[in-house]
């Protein structure tokens, strides 16, 4: 196997992971915060979609297909106290697979060359090359996926994984 094919498998799984989290929420679930100042889950999942797009498209211009604006607003540093005006769980969902989709398939192009290539200074202490930033947003969503475990415990429902 090698190194494309293995990192495509980690993008697939992590899909499988999100959908897996979310599965049991009803809409209200998505909405709940484990305590005041933390992410709800619609947030969460809008943020790991757009800024996946958001930092792959830093590094390789038109890599993945953009979202909204008003999308990648929402799901960022100004959304993060919001408490209603998401999509629904299956329209986040949707749009977290199409990016999943869209990143397999950029990633898939990837040469060995095109790994080494060094990211724009903006996103460095994300990654520093093509190759740390394909890698790092899986790990992105690892993060998320934890913050989301904390709702599970808060709502009684089973911890996963």
């Amino acid at each position: 196997m090698t190194e494309t094919q293995r990192l495509i498998n980690v993008y697939r799984q992590q899909a499988q992971m999100v959908h897996a989290h979310v599965a049991d929420f009803s809409e209200g679930d998505m909405l709940v915060r484990p305590f005041d100042k933390a992410n709800h889950a619609a947030w969460q999942l809008g943020h790991l979609t757009s800024m996946s797009i958001v930092l792959a498209n830093t590094a390789v211009p038109g890599a993945l297909p953009e979202p909204p604006a008003e999308f990648v607003q929402r799901h960022g540093p100004d959304g993060v106290r919001l408490n209603e005006g998401f999509e629904s769980k299956a329209q986040l969902l949707r749009r977290f697979d199409e990016m999943n989709d869209a990143a397999i398939a950029w990633v898939g192009t990837l040469t060995e060359a095109d790994r080494a290539k060094p990211t724009p200074e903006s996103i460095h202490r994300f990654a520093v090359t093509i190759g740390h930033l394909a890698m790092m947003l899986p790990i992105h969503a690892v993060m998320h996926l934890g913050q989301i475990q904390v709702i599970r415990r808060k709502l009684g429902k089973p911890v996963l994984f």
